[in-house]
């Protein structure tokens, strides 16, 4: 197995936006795992601001199953 170069989490500046990099690792994650009605639009979006990106041939990624807990977690919570 190829080992992931783990992209660092940028300090966050905008709250209401992601980059180009976390937005096309969140579209790729949400067409490959078919969340489109199952999650929180804001949830996922919070989580694409925080999560962990790796590397890969395909270019950055979040981890999938990490990520959609995340999702999940955020999705949850009371406020």
């Amino acid at each position: 197995m190829k080992e992931e170069a783990v992209i660092p989490v940028p300090n966050k500046t905008d709250a209401n936006a992601l980059d180009a990099v976390r937005q096309e690792a969140l579209d790729r994650w949400r067409s490959r795992h078919g969340v489109s009605g199952r999650a929180s639009v804001g949830a996922m979006i919070e989580a694409a601001s925080i999560a962990q990106l790796v590397a890969t041939d395909e270019g950055p990624c979040f981890e999938p199953d990490a990520f959609g807990e995340l999702v999940t977690f955020i999705a949850e919570l009371p406020f």
